[in-house]
């Protein structure tokens, strides 16, 4: 029979997924460690949690360079992008 380290297939708690979450959300510092999280850690759990983390990071940044390009291509990218002061003036006077 197959004796699995218990180390490695030990279930996260659920603070351990929303420290590492808050973790992957700081900008540059979270996207290196979800990498090196995703291909070294130990326990699979992490590693799984890690990796879907990526995966939607990536389909989000597809989706925004999608409506990106579809903005641009209509000629609304430059206009979005002058009212931005303005939203934020409006939402926090």
């Amino acid at each position: 029979m197959y004796n699995a380290d218990p180390e490695r297939i030990r279930p996260l708690s659920p603070r351990a997924y929303i420290g590492y979450g808050l973790l992957y959300l700081i900008p540059v510092f979270g996207l290196i460690c979800a990498i090196g999280f995703a291909v070294k850690a130990r326990n699979f759990n992490l590693r799984s949690y890690t990796r879907a983390f990526l995966i939607s990071y990536a389909a989000l940044a597809v989706l925004a360079c999608a409506a990106a390009l579809i903005l641009f291509s209509r000629g609304q990218l430059v206009d979005v992008i002058r009212r931005i002061p303005h939203a934020f003036k409006v939402l926090f006077p």
